[in-house]
């Protein structure tokens, strides 16, 4: 492969991320040094009026994302977020995780509003349990 398919290959990862070809260009050192870099998307469930926001101004420093769907729409909200993250992020808990920075909209892949019409059964104590179960030491009493 040669450096211009390099290129050309981490251009169309980025824009499909969601990253405008100037950010690729400003950022075209770091990509091609970490141009092994894969990248996936994780979650974050909200509702509308906090959508609306994030849509204007990104993700603050502290959001909480999760690897799966089901914890996005579980946890956050029927108004879910799919942004782009590098593959290597991890949760400490093993299925979320918070941020230590402002994620930009440009991170941004889809929202999409998932209604869900009704819940055919629920066992709450187990839910609980499972969720209390993954909170770091120290958590289990917020």
């Amino acid at each position: 492969m040669t450096l211009e398919e390099i290129g050309d290959a981490i251009r169309e990862i980025w824009k499909n991320c969601g990253f405008s070809e100037g950010e690729f260009l400003c950022e075209a050192r770091l990509v091609v040094r970490e141009r092994t870099e894969r990248l996936k998307i994780c979650y974050h469930g909200t509702d509308e009026e906090t959508a609306d926001i994030i849509v204007e101004k990104g993700f603050k420093p502290g959001t909480y994302f999760g690897e799966h769907l089901e914890d996005a729409l579980a946890f956050g909200g029927s108004y879910v977020f799919e942004v782009c993250f590098p593959q290597d992020t991890t949760s400490v808990s093993g299925w979320q995780f918070t941020t230590r920075e402002w994620i930009p909209v440009d991170r941004i892949v889809r929202l999409k509003h998932i209604e869900i019409k009704e819940t055919l059964y629920e066992d709450k104590a187990l839910g609980k349990r499972i969720f209390e179960s993954n909170l770091p030491k120290g958590e289990e009493d917020d």
